[in-house]
């Protein structure tokens, strides 16, 4: 998307909570190195939100933890 010569950007961030416990990822890209956040990303173009955030958890769980695709 473009305003005005601007690219515009949508994220998605996902606030994960099982047994009072909230999920954060440490981030690694080296401007974010160290810090802690939500796991979450960029939307794709016509993607539904809904649909980036289960593809985002599972990118997070899945690899770390195993277990089943949201």
């Amino acid at each position: 998307m473009s305003a005005g010569g601007a690219t515009q950007r949508v994220g998605c961030g996902v606030a994960v909570v099982r047994d009072g416990h909230l999920l954060l990822i440490r981030r690694a890209r080296p401007l974010e190195a160290d810090f802690w956040g939500l796991p979450g990303g960029k939307v794709d173009l016509w993607e539904r939100i809904e649909t980036t955030a289960r593809r985002e958890i599972a990118e997070v769980i899945l690899p770390r933890f195993g277990g089943h695709p949201c």
